[in-house]
């Protein structure tokens, strides 16, 4: 299977350019099998709420919710997943794996704790990776606090650094993660995950991470262990 890991939508997303319908055509039509929607849920996204008369936690779900609709129709399963940042700890940007709605449903203010908080409350099977951790503005986490890393994030926008998450990652032994971080037509379907699993729900996914039976890729080049071309 080739899952995408990290991709925004115009709906839930401020930075976010691509509607979900097209999100969804556009995978399909990549050959993807399924993708993980990683809208953000951080205050300054969250800020538009009010005059678009939703709930923080009807914004962030709007555009999964829209990509799973069309998903449905074309055949591509898709995954919540959550491009999280705390407002009370720095600018670091978490990619989390394994909350449900109804987790985000019952704790509407996660944008407002400390990233220790999160680790404190968070279920036990969630999976947390720090996405593109050498950017600028970012604050490389202490390994120990975390699941995995984002070797691979292909946002045309930024210097992501990405030969240093992957060295970093290799020395410190977090779990790799590749993505393409997409938020307009352009920058669809350049990273991910492969796996010879049939996965069929976020559980499933979430035993793909832990046992690592996967390959990172970016823009079709990949490799079992951590990928040649992850630059």
């Amino acid at each position: 299977m080739k899952i995408e890991t990290h991709v925004h939508t115009l709906e839930s997303s401020r930075c976010g350019h691509v509607p979900a319908k097209r999100v969804a055509e556009a995978y399909a039509q990549a050959g993807y099998d399924a993708v993980i929607v990683t809208d953000h849920y951080n205050t300054e996204n969250l800020s538009v709420c009010a005059q678009k008369g939703l709930s923080k936690t009807d914004l962030f779900l709007d555009g999964y919710r829209k990509v799973k609709e069309e998903g449905e129709k074309l055949g591509l399963r898709v995954f919540l997943g959550a491009e999280l940042r705390f407002s009370k700890s720095n600018e670091n940007d978490y990619l989390v794996y394994g909350l449900d709605e109804e987790f985000f449903i019952a704790n509407p203010d996660i944008d407002l704790m400390r990233f220790s908080q999160f680790l404190d409350m968070k279920p036990e099977k969630a999976l947390v990776y720090q996405a593109h951790p050498f950017r600028n503005g970012m604050t490389v986490t202490d390994p120990k606090r975390l699941f995995g890393m984002e070797v691979f994030n292909g946002h045309e926008g930024h210097d992501s650094r990405n030969s240093f998450a992957l060295a970093w990652a290799k020395h410190f032994g977090l779990r790799p993660i590749a993505g393409s971080d997409a938020h307009r037509e352009e920058a669809l379907c350049h990273g991910g995950i492969l796996t010879s699993r049939d996965v069929n729900s976020m559980d499933e996914l979430l035993m793909v991470l832990k046992a690592e039976d996967y390959a990172v890729f970016n823009k079709n080049l990949f490799d079992k262990k951590w990928g040649p071309a992850v630059y």
